[in-house]
């Protein structure tokens, strides 16, 4: 249990302002790694699930993603565990920007120059982390995306269950372990639930 108390301190995540600088950073400047930026911030996906996906593993009129591989040191695995296989909802804003960026004759969403998947390692060199100096916010790591998609969906009012699906935890305890501590104190918005009780 000491491992993951530590973790909860190493969460970083970006705040609304900090978001909105990094996507337009990435927008105006590394125009083919934005869409990415926002597959990661608008789904919670996993960096390797991310660079894994294939244009067959979207559906526009669901507006689902389909995740049932990672990228792992540059080769196609399964999932990291049998709850990483999911169905992602995706934003509409993410769909317009995905149905623009499409490429005909790819198979790969995120191919690198040569078609190829991209590699993890050089899309953080490369993009990820000069995106986020030239935004002027804090350097958090890519894993650090998904922490930002949870608060943002907390935020929102999204319960365990949804925030356990999307991210494809093992469970809802998973999650509000994870979680919890962001989630807003709703003990006075029940503090009087059982007030009619005579009534």
């Amino acid at each position: 249990h000491k491992k993951l108390q530590i973790q909860e301190h190493d969460m970083l995540f970006l705040d609304k302002e900090e978001i909105k600088k990094v996507l337009s950073t990435a927008e105006t400047h590394f125009p083919n790694f934005y869409p990415i930026l926002l597959t990661a911030i608008t789904t919670g996906l996993r960096q390797g699930e991310i660079l894994a996906l294939q244009w067959k593993d979207i559906d526009f009129e669901k507006k689902a993603i389909t995740v049932n591989k990672t990228l792992y040191r540059n080769k196609i695995q399964a999932p990291k565990t049998k709850h990483s296989y999911r169905q992602v909802n995706m934003p509409d804003i993410l769909c317009d920007i995905l149905i623009k960026f499409r490429k005909n004759d790819e198979d790969i969403v995120f191919p690198n120059q040569k078609g190829n998947y991209t590699d993890p390692n050089n899309m953080v060199k490369r993009y990820f982390k000069p995106c986020l100096k030239l935004a002027g916010v804090k350097e958090i790591r890519f894993h650090d995306l998904r922490h930002t998609f949870a608060s943002l969906i907390i935020a929102k009012g999204a319960d365990p269950k949804y925030i356990q699906c999307q991210m494809g935890h093992y469970s809802c305890q998973m999650s509000f372990d994870r979680y919890g501590h962001m989630m807003p104190d709703s003990s006075d918005k029940y503090r009087n639930i059982l007030n009619d009780i005579k009534n």
